[in-house]
């Protein structure tokens, strides 16, 4: 018998196994408990049938019984086109993280900082104590050198002209008293007259006997500028040459101990004569930085006699001698063309030291370095020759024939 319902179809639902027509009964035991299953279900909707029948299609498909009321789902459709777009941008992904990790890599080979794992050794830490020792004593040597060494010197000349003014101690030995002027104009020193004592400058001053005055010293191109000093050179004292009436002071350090040590911060005023003429200076100034006190910075003029005529040049002096004079005479003082610095300075112990110290330890390193990877090559050679022996004898030994022990 064939049981059909008006019960919608359902999707995937498939036909049960034909019954017996013989028999009239199921071809199985399995048949017979769903159609048992399904009169049952039908007799419990009793009234809803109707009901649901109204809801229902108007054209009722028949329902197969016996198969399980949800199939399979359907795999997705195979798409070639889009298994080649995702194949190739995954393609395109892996060679741009290619490309990126080649540029770190080029980056990398300039790494200073990459090291080789080494595992500690006793011969590894014996010369490391031995670079150590070797860095301290060379480091002890080296600081007495340095106190010992003496210091070094640079002298540079430059131009005096647009330079300066430069400040000298004029001092007057003439017991009559001397005329002073320091006749200077800017269009002849680039401006730096204009820099030099307005009180000194183009007047005329009486400097009194054995006293001195601070005057400030300009290089001139023009022949009739400069220092210039009247007095009377009969009137001189017993301390100067006969005639010289002038004397200009010099900052000297002291001269040196019977041991040949230095008095620190020591220095001596010497005084350079003028007499009656022309006299060039020559300007030497002097930085000493191993120095204290006075030593630290010095000035020092050296007198050139250029010239032994006093006659009295009016066009190169502010002043008029003094009628109760017996006699007067003229000395003039001009500036050199150039001047000397000189700088006297020993290296800066700690930046000594700090740089000493580091290329003496990356020495003695690299040096016990060598000995070591040495010790390491000779050793790997005596072990491979140990193993290569043995190895010798152990085949040596299996090739002898067995010796039976007599009875």
């Amino acid at each position: 018998m064939t049981l059909s319902s008006p019960l919608p179809a359902i999707r995937g639902a498939s036909k049960v196994s034909p019954l017996n027509s013989q028999q009239g009964t199921p071809t199985s035991s399995t048949s017979q408990q769903e159609a048992t299953q399904v009169e049952h279900s039908q007799d419990q909707r009793g009234t809803n049938d109707s009901a649901f029948q109204r809801s229902a299609p108007s054209q009722a498909l028949p329902v197969s019984i016996g198969m399980p009321a949800c199939a399979e789902p359907t795999p997705p459709k195979f798409d070639p086109a889009k298994q080649w777009r995702t194949t190739t941008k995954k393609i395109r992904q892996a060679q741009q993280a290619q490309q990126a990790f080649e540029q770190v890599k080029k980056v990398s080979v300039i790494d200073m900082y990459a090291t080789e794992v080494q595992p500690k050794s006793h011969e590894g830490g014996w010369l490391t104590m031995a670079v150590w020792a070797a860095t301290v004593i060379y480091l002890v040597i080296l600081v007495v050198e340095w106190i010992r060494a003496p210091a070094t010197t640079q002298s540079a000349p430059d131009w005096t002209i647009g330079r300066g003014p430069w400040p000298m101690s004029l001092q007057c030995h003439a017991t009559s008293g001397c005329l002073f002027s320091n006749r200077l104009t800017d269009a002849n020193t680039l401006n730096v007259a204009s820099r030099a004592d307005p009180e000194h400058r183009n007047t005329c001053l009486r400097i009194p006997y054995n006293e001195a005055l601070e005057v400030d010293v300009v290089f001139s191109i023009h022949p009739y500028e400069g220092i210039s000093v009247l007095y009377d050179p009969t009137t001189t004292d017993e301390t100067m040459i006969e005639g010289f009436g002038v004397s200009a002071a010099s900052q000297i350090r002291c001269a040196r101990k019977p041991d040949g040590s230095w008095d620190k911060g020591c220095v001596v005023i010497l005084k350079s004569q003028a007499g009656p003429g022309l006299s060039t200076l020559q300007y030497v100034e002097t930085e000493n930085r191993t120095e204290t006190g006075q030593a630290k910075f010095r000035r020092e003029y050296f007198l050139k006699v250029g010239s032994n005529n006093g006659t009295i040049q009016p066009r190169s002096t502010e002043c008029v001698p003094d009628p109760s004079w017996r006699e007067s005479t003229q000395s003039r003082l001009q500036m050199s063309s150039f001047y000397h610095t000189v700088l006297v300075e020993k290296d800066d112990f700690w930046l000594f030291l700090w740089g000493t110290a580091g290329g003496a330890f990356t020495t003695f390193f690299q040096v016990a370095g060598l000995i070591l990877m040495a010790y390491h090559v000779a050793r790997a050679i005596h072990e491979k020759r140990m193993k290569s022996k043995c190895q010798q004898d152990c085949a040596t030994s299996e090739t002898l024939p067995v010796q039976q022990p007599q009875v």
